[in-house]
């Protein structure tokens, strides 16, 4: 295949100029995993960005080091023994900028576990699944406790019945054993504007009325699963797949 490869993982990256648009198929988390070449937690180092070979088009490497390897297929080439590199389409090279819907970015400091299906530095996004193969790390502020988020920085419930995973609201952070969910206009618009049923009531839409929805997104994190039972919950998904190592 040619350099076309850059314009096709997941699915289409369309350019115009200094935008890009990627699709992704969707896939259900079984698939995800059973999917992914490599599977690692790991701590963005440092982003440095570059331009292709033939000059068009602008990708970051991305270092990631601290790196805790979950799942790795014997064929996956890591490149370096103390840290992992990925390479993600779009970013900043001198007068340039390109931005890719659908590909991350990312900044020093953040941790993630990150499901991998290439390890070509020429593909949009080497992701399983795009965005569906990133979960960030966020911890509890005064535990350190570490909990997956999904993609728009939803907690992980668990899987449903058809693999899919069940997914909380966005949450804003965590602190001693509680999650500040934030406001999601998609969910919580119908409840602002619900009437009110009582006199009293804050009026729909009012600043104690948004208040009120925040008070009520204030709930424990017994219900979300934190990083040890998430990574239980993705072992037995890639049991017996052949090529991997143990």
């Amino acid at each position: 295949m040619n350099k076309l490869r850059q314009a096709l993982f997941p699915g289409i990256l369309i350019l115009i100029g200094g935008a890009a648009h990627g699709l992704a198929m969707h896939m259900s988390f079984p698939e995800v995993i059973q999917s992914s070449k490599l599977v690692f937690i790991g701590t963005v180092k440092e982003t440095a960005p570059r331009l292709s070979p033939t000059g068009k088009m602008v990708f970051t490497d991305v270092y990631f080091t601290d790196v805790e390897l979950i799942h790795k297929e014997a064929s996956f080439a890591l490149g370096s023994a103390d840290g992992v590199t990925l390479s993600f389409a779009g970013g900043e090279w001198q007068e340039r900028r390109v931005v890719v819907s659908g590909v991350p970015t990312f900044k020093a400091g953040e941790r993630f576990l990150l499901c991998v299906a290439y390890d070509d530095p020429f593909v949009a996004n080497p992701l399983t699944g795009g965005p569906q193969g990133l979960f960030r790390i966020e911890f509890d502020e005064e535990t350190g406790q570490e909990y997956p988020l999904a993609y728009g920085r939803r907690g992980i419930m668990g899987l449903d019945s058809h693999g899919e995973l069940r997914l909380s609201s966005p949450i804003e952070s965590i602190v001693s054993g509680r999650a500040a969910y934030a406001f999601d206009p998609l969910e919580d618009l119908r409840y602002l504007v619900a009437p009110t049923r009582t006199p009293d009531s804050p009026s729909p839409g009012s600043t104690a009325r948004v208040s009120e929805v925040m008070a009520t997104k204030q709930v424990p994190l017994s219900s979300l699963l934190d990083l040890e039972a998430f990574l239980k919950l993705v072992e037995p998904l890639w049991n017996g797949k052949k090529g991997a190592e143990p």
